[in-house]
């Protein structure tokens, strides 16, 4: 059985020191107290943590970037300076981050704004005071409805929304490579708040168990264009899927063998009753027993037993090359010497290439930043070669 897993999206710690290559944050990011902060506080709260650290504000709307200074800095709105407070709190060098950021009245939209922190130590704020969208959906529209499970836990229809928006952000190859692919519910995971989702396979069968902690109550970042954001619910729900698309050779190859055993289960009980009939008939000495009956015999058994070494060894190269196959094998030669776009795509080259395949289809930008070579893979659909994706 295979699987791969995406922690909580709140479950990693943060502040852990990685150099200045760029990287993105998808991980939950405390607003340390400041959220009910002042201005005057959050003013001098900035004053005292920038140590000469450049600061800059592009605006969504212009995409104009401006120095600021002490002057623009005590006017820009609220939001932007809880932005810009987190990000020389946390320092990180390198990062990208999508904050979410809760307006005064609990049922308005609340704020989108981005943070880069440059290599060279720049932090650029990107925000839009007057931007008044919430999360973005797409629609699924002309495609086959997901397989939405209910497990021990039933999809409510803001969940099912998510989870197809996350499939209307794949292209149609990726789409029906997938078609059998099915979303199960469930409270917890194994290992508790640190499971967010996780992809199965095993033989013809591959589902994604989706968990609670997925759909976090309140979120603290999101994922895309901060005109258009995106829920990390989606994100987390397309990193499964590129475990999935990752798997689809080995889910094929072990659907195959798994057929093949049972033929060769049927092979092997009609082997062993020819065999026994022919021994009786020895035993009895039967007359009408001839040389050609053992030839016969012997022959289909030696069919049969080259066909099991044949399966045995299917079946040991599968197991060996389960953990690389065409997608992740092509991924790591063509993305060679790329950054991993986010820390967790760091732990493993499964990781690495699920990390990417959600970034790329929820924030293409960010992926060119990071590395403009993964972009262009996914661009190019190279994942989807040599693969049968219905066509």
């Amino acid at each position: 059985m295979a699987m791969c897993s995406i922690p909580s999206l709140f479950a990693l710690l943060l502040g852990t020191p990685l150099g200045a290559e760029p990287f993105y944050e998808r991980t939950k990011i405390e607003l340390q107290g400041h959220q009910d902060a002042s201005i005057k506080t959050l003013l001098a709260a900035i004053e005292k943590s920038k140590a000469g650290q450049r600061l800059y504000w592009r605006t969504t709307s212009t995409n104009r970037v401006v120095s600021l200074d002490s002057q623009r800095l005590a006017g820009l709105p609220r939001p932007g300076l809880i932005a810009l407070y987190i990000a020389l709190k946390r320092d990180q060098r390198g990062s990208e981050a999508d904050l979410v950021i809760p307006r005064s009245r609990p049922k308005s939209p609340p704020h989108f704004a981005t943070i880069l922190h440059e290599p060279d130590d720049r932090i650029v704020l990107i925000y839009n005071p007057r931007q008044r969208h919430s999360f973005q959906h797409r629609h699924l529209t002309g495609a086959r409805q997901p397989v939405a499970v209910d497990g021990d836990r039933a999809w409510s229809a803001k969940e099912r929304a998510l989870l197809h928006s996350a499939l209307a952000r794949l292209t149609e190859g990726e789409r029906r490579l997938i078609s059998n692919l099915s979303f199960v519910r469930h409270r917890v995971g194994e290992q508790g708040a640190h499971n967010a989702a996780l992809h199965v396979s095993k033989g013809c069968r591959s589902h994604v168990r989706v968990f609670d902690t997925l759909f976090e109550g309140r979120p603290s970042v999101f994922t895309g264009d901060p005109e258009a954001p995106i829920s990390m619910a989606e994100y987390g729900l397309l990193h499964e899927i590129g475990h999935a698309i990752a798997n689809a050779a080995y889910k094929s190859t072990s659907c195959a063998l798994d057929k093949e055993e049972r033929i060769i289960e049927r092979l092997r009980r009609e082997a062993n009753a020819a065999t026994d009939a022919y021994n009786r008939r020895v035993d009895q000495k039967d007359p009408t027993l001839r040389q050609e009956d053992a030839e016969r015999l012997r022959a289909h058994v030696q069919s049969v037993s080259q066909r099991i070494a044949s399966y045995n060894q299917a079946r040991a190269q599968a197991k060996a090359d389960r953990h690389m196959g065409p997608v992740r094998s092509r991924f790591e030669q063509q993305t060679a010497g790329a950054l991993p776009v986010t820390r967790y795509a760091g732990l493993s080259l499964d990781e690495r290439f699920a990390e990417a395949f959600a970034l790329a289809r929820t924030d293409p930008a960010a992926v060119r930043r990071i590395a403009p070579k993964v972009l262009t893979f996914f661009q190019t659909q190279q994942h989807l070669k040599d693969l049968r994706t219905g066509r």
